[in-house]
């Protein structure tokens, strides 16, 4: 629905005449056109409302009531081509380059990008992949070639949870974040976010959210998201509850 704010200084138009309406604002026209009678508009009229659709009131010219035609014109849209992509790389077990690391089956489920210090305070791009194949890791990967660039340290402070270590993200300032999952009817726990401050640090427990016994169970760390820059204290942390259609 779009609203056409027309007040007192509205133009007037003599009856039969075409006129341009030009929007330019945050607008919309309301289509089909109807007339206003009591909660519900009927066809046959145009109308306006100026409290935002909570009363309407019929177009008129003189006395007498018409239907405003809108009309488009211009130069027919025409759509842009669709994007052409190329394959930088791939590692995939059709090609036989899947690393040795990775699984055929679903033990790595989160991965993120971003420009990280590489632990000499050069910032570098880097892929990072959660893997539980033989173990709990978070991968590194050269995102211009496919490569391995190594791994992040692991510590023994990553621990606990339905799933030990899943997913990962980084902060627009090049803090690198790993969760685990968690989600109980019956105990309480403790959803964990690490924190590396570069690809050679030990990671730190950055932030810890009891998670309380509930049906249906409140299930976090799936999936969440990071936004904003640590050092200017603007990084939030969104996390989506597997079992519940909202975020925490």
């Amino acid at each position: 629905m779009v609203t056409l704010p027309l007040g007192d200084d509205a133009p007037t138009f003599l009856n039969g005449s075409d006129f341009w309406v030009s929007i330019s604002f945050q607008a919309a026209i309301q289509f089909p056109m109807g007339a206003h009678a009591g909660t519900i508009p009927k066809p046959g009229r145009s109308f306006l409302s100026s409290d935002g659709g909570t009363v309407w009131f019929p177009l008129v010219l003189s006395s007498t009531p018409y239907a405003w035609t809108m009309r488009s014109v211009g130069v027919p849209y025409t759509p842009p081509p669709p994007p052409v992509y190329s394959t930088l790389w791939q590692k995939s077990v059709a090609q036989g380059s899947l690393p040795t690391w990775f699984s055929t089956t679903n033990n790595e489920r989160g991965f993120a990008y971003g420009k990280v210090n590489d632990g000499s305070n050069n910032m570098v791009d880097r892929l990072f992949v959660v893997s539980r194949n033989g173990g709990n890791s978070v991968r590194v990967v050269d995102p211009a070639t496919g490569d391995d660039a190594g791994t992040l340290t692991m510590a023994p402070i990553i621990t606990g949870g339905l799933i030990v270590i899943n997913d990962v993200e980084v902060t627009y300032d090049g803090k690198i974040l790993a969760t685990n999952v968690v989600g109980s009817t019956v105990t309480a726990q403790d959803w964990k976010v690490y924190m590396w401050d570069n690809l050679t640090s030990t990671p730190v427990l950055a932030m810890t959210y009891v998670v309380p016994p509930v049906t249906p169970n409140t299930r976090l760390g799936d999936k969440f998201r990071v936004t904003g820059n640590f050092y200017n204290n603007t990084a939030i942390i969104w996390a989506a509850d597997a079992a519940n259609a909202k975020s925490v």
